[in-house]
């Protein structure tokens, strides 16, 4: 039983006893009925006015309590779906980005003539050191992964495979110092052997003999000698360089910046 009813019945009460009392005073003074009926009605209308108000009252405070106990609810099953929807958008953003971020990847691995398996790999880990470079990538003997694989980014040499563990792998940066390449020069044709010096933007080539008209700027290929990494993959281009003796010092500028790289392809030789 709600309030409101626990009221009303009380009301309801006060006005029996008020017709008793009435009836009551109607057998004992039969005579001054009008006066009773007079004055029981001027008592009574009061209590039924209030009674009226006061259960009206109730009975919208209780409906409108009902209701925001009904829009909470609503309100929270709603937020638990804007969440659900949030995170699928989010789910979707990061599936966008990531199919964004590895379609040149992808066109590139399709469209490379190499027969061999390729894999494209994240890069969880870089080491950029003044002693070694190197960067860890999301695939290990798990996707096939094997040493000596190339890594390459958009035609240009970014590594090779050093070492293969179960989950991820090790690839040494060509921008390391012991990571020697041997490159030919794009426009002058002169070769030489490509050689990092364990900075990200700095790399040198050596052996280029004096007599050759270098070009600055002028594009770096492998050549492919040497059988460790393949021929027509950029590594960089010349900055600059002079003639010192015998050979030319030759100051280059790496065309990969491993510190904004976010994936590379692992290609078989």
């Amino acid at each position: 039983m709600t309030h409101s009813h626990r009221l009303s019945y009380r009301i309801l009460l006060s006005l029996v006893i008020s017709t008793l009392a009435m009836i009551a005073a109607t057998r004992l003074f039969p005579t001054s009925l009008t006066m009773v009926e007079h004055i029981f009605s001027c008592v009574s209308y009061p209590l039924l006015r209030v009674q009226r108000v006061i259960v009206d009252r109730v009975i919208y405070y209780s409906q409108r309590q009902k209701d925001l106990t009904e829009l909470r609810q609503l309100v929270c099953d709603l937020n638990n779906k804007c969440e659900l929807l949030r995170a699928e958008n989010i789910e979707l953003q990061a599936l966008s980005t990531y199919a964004h971020d590895i379609k040149e990847l992808d066109e590139f691995r399709k469209q490379y003539t190499y027969s061999g398996e390729s894999r494209i790999v994240q890069i969880l880990l870089r080491s950029l050191s003044p002693r070694e470079h190197y960067i860890l990538v999301d695939a290990g003997r798990n996707r096939g992964i094997t040493r000596d694989m190339v890594a390459v980014y958009k035609n240009c040499l970014v590594g090779k495979v050093e070492h293969v563990y179960s989950w991820y792998s090790k690839v040494r940066l060509i921008t390391d110092e012991s990571c020697k390449v041997a490159v030919f020069c794009a426009k002058s044709r002169a070769n030489g052997i490509y050689q990092g010096c364990n900075e990200c933007d700095r790399a040198l080539l050596q052996y280029v003999p004096h007599f050759e008209n270098l070009v600055v700027q002028e594009t770096l290929i492998t050549s492919g000698e040497g059988m460790l990494f393949p021929k027509g993959l950029s590594v960089g281009s010349i900055e600059s360089y002079e003639k010192n003796g015998l050979y030319c010092a030759v100051r280059t500028k790496p065309h990969i910046d491993v510190r904004s790289l976010p994936y590379c392809v692992l290609l078989s030789r």
